[in-house]
C-alpha cells in the first residue's frame, strides 16, 4: 500500500504545508523519535513548538497515551501550534531534520520480486505521490515488476479496504500452483466461481469434486480450507466480506450480512 516512502520530498513537505494536518501526532512522533535517534535536531523543543505544547508533548509519548489522544491535543491550525517559520527551517536542505528525512527515504531500492502499490488520490494522511515517486525511481533503476494502482478519489480510511482486498487477490494470483493428480468432472472450459446464500450459510458453484479451496477474510487472514466433496460446496462463511480461492486460482468475493 502507499506509505510514507518519500519522507524528504513528499510526506513531510506536504504534511507541513497543510493548514491543519489530519494526523499531527505523526509529525510530533517523527520529530521526537529522530531527535532521540540522531540527537542534533534541536536543543530545546521550544524552538519548534509553542507553549504549552513544547513542555507537555514529550510526556505524552510514553507508550500508553493513544495517537487519538495526541491528535486531539494537537487539534487546530498548525500556525497556532508551531513557532513561526519553524517548519520551513526544518526542511532547509542543510538542517539536520531534513538530512534525517533523506536518511529515512525508503524507495531507493530495486525489488527482485513483483511489487504492486495501491493508493487513493484523496488520502489525507499518506499522500499518494509517495507511491508514484517510488514506482518511478524503481523502474528507472532497473525494476521489471513494479506497478501502482489508482483506487480513485477516496480518503485514507476509504482506501484501506480497497487496497487490502485488491492486494490480497493480486498476491494470491502470484502463486504457481501444482496440477492436481485426481480431480473429477473437469469440463471443457473452466467456469467462474459463483455463490448464493442458503439457510445454512453459502453455496459455492464452480468447484470441481476433489478440488481444494481456501477461505480468507477481507484483510487476507486464513479462515479455513478443505477439498470439495460435492457440488455445490456448502460452506458456513463468517459475516462480512470474505474471499474463496480455488486451487487453480479462481476467486469469488462473498458478502454475508
Amino acid at each position: 500500500m502507499s506509505g510514507p516512502y518519500d519522507m524528504s520530498g513528499t510526506q513531510l513537505p506536504m504534511g507541513m504545508a497543510q493548514e491543519q494536518y489530519s494526523n499531527p501526532a505523526y509529525l510530533a512522533y517523527t520529530l521526537l523519535a529522530w531527535q532521540q535517534t540522531y540527537g542534533n535536531l534541536f536543543v530545546d523543543l521550544g524552538e519548534i513548538f509553542q507553549e504549552p505544547y513544547a513542555s507537555e508533548l514529550p510526556a505524552m509519548f510514553d507508550g500508553e497515551t493513544s495517537g487519538e489522544m495526541i491528535n486531539e491535543y494537537l487539534a487546530g491550525p498548525t500556525l497556532d501550534i508551531v513557532q513561526p517559520g519553524a517548519l520551513e527551517g526544518l526542511m532547509a536542505e542543510d538542517h539536520p531534520f531534513f538530512i534525517a528525512a533523506q536518511d529515512n527515504d525508503l524507495y531507493q531500492w530495486v525489488p527482485e520480486s513483483p511489487l504492486q502499490m495501491y493508493y487513493c488520490t484523496l488520502d489525507e494522511q499518506v499522500f499518494y505521490d509517495n507511491a508514484l515517486v517510488a514506482e518511478a525511481w524503481m523502474n528507472d533503476n532497473g525494476a521489471e515488476g513494479v506497478t501502482t494502482v489508482n483506487g480513485g478519489a477516496l480518503n485514507h480510511g476509504g482506501c484501506a479496504l480497497l487496497a487490502i482486498l485488491g492486494g490480497t487477490v493480486w498476491i494470491n494470483g502470484q502463486a504457481n500452483l501444482c496440477s492436481p493428480t485426481s480431480v473429477h468432472n473437469i469440463p471443457g472450459s473452466t467456469p467462474e466461481l459463483t455463490w448464493r446464500l442458503t439457510d445454512g450459510g453459502m453455496a459455492i458453484d464452480g468447484l470441481f469434486i476433489g478440488q481444494s479451496w481456501t477461505l480468507y477474510s477481507a484483510d487476507g487472514r486464513w479462515i479455513s480450507s478443505g477439498t470439495a466433496q460435492q457440488s455445490p460446496l456448502m460452506l458456513s462463511a463468517p459475516k462480512g466480506v470474505s474471499l474463496l480461492r480455488s486451487a487453480d486460482g479462481r476467486i469469488v468475493r462473498m458478502v454475508r450480512n
